[in-house]
């Protein structure tokens, strides 16, 4: 890694494995299925499925190129403030405590989609890491010969240590994620301004949602990457 490169902690000769922490190894092995099928494409952005064992739905994947750096797109996704610009139907969320150092526990509460859907929360796990160029490597986000590149990672999974800890709002209903985040890889070198970004996501709403109102929130996920491609992409030019 460049020495004006963040690298993630803990890290040993091979690079760290991110699978030994929980928290990620889903979003990972979601990121490097083979076999997800293309749903549609809404602004550039593809829109796959692919069936998972430990939820009944299926889990989504939106993908899509951005002409900015890393680096702006870590600080964009790191920025509270920029939350309801591109989840306008977020209307809570507060940070609980800290766990392990790093990792940080929240509560999210959304708008109510309709009149006949109740509202969801959720409880989760949340951590974000900037990997270097060994560290994406040893976690098989590029490719052993890739010498330049890096990736970011933010991920967020239900908690559930403490099932009580935050007790379910009346007239609400909390969801359950197995797997939500963002993994950003950069295969050129650093500062290079085009970077993939994978929008991974398997949630189970529990309750009741019609069909067509879970595929809607699908397809509204391609719209959303799209918004933060157009504001990642403004700011960049705003640093040039």
């Amino acid at each position: 890694a460049k020495p004006d490169e963040p690298t993630a902690s803990c890290s040993g000769k091979n690079g760290i494995d991110l699978a030994d922490r929980d928290i990620f190894t889903r979003l990972l092995d979601l990121q490097k299925r083979h076999d997800w099928n293309q749903v549609k494409v809404v602004d550039e952005c593809v829109l796959e499925n692919a069936t998972v064992d430990y939820c009944k739905l299926n889990a989504n994947k939106v993908s899509s190129e951005f002409a900015c750096e890393l680096e702006t797109f870590k600080e964009f996704m790191g920025n509270a403030d920029k939350l309801k610009e591109y989840d306008p139907k977020l209307e809570t969320l507060k940070h609980i405590k800290t766990i392990d150092g790093d990792i940080q526990l929240l509560y999210s509460a959304y708008k109510r989609e309709s009149r006949l859907i109740a509202p969801r929360e959720f409880l989760t796990r949340n951590i974000a890491m900037l990997l270097s160029n060994k560290d994406a490597v040893a976690n098989g986000l590029l490719k052993p010969s890739n010498v330049d590149g890096a990736a970011f990672i933010q991920v967020s999974r239900s908690y559930t240590e403490d099932a009580d800890f935050h007790e379910v709002e009346k007239g609400w209903v909390r969801g359950f994620i197995h797997a939500h985040g963002y993994v950003a890889i950069r295969e050129g070198p650093k500062g290079c301004n085009k970077i993939k970004i994978y929008s991974i996501s398997c949630v189970d709403p529990n309750g009741s949602i019609p069909k067509f109102a879970m595929d809607a929130a699908a397809a509204q996920t391609c719209k959303t990457i799209a918004l933060i491609r157009t504001l990642c992409e403004e700011e960049q030019q705003q640093k040039q």
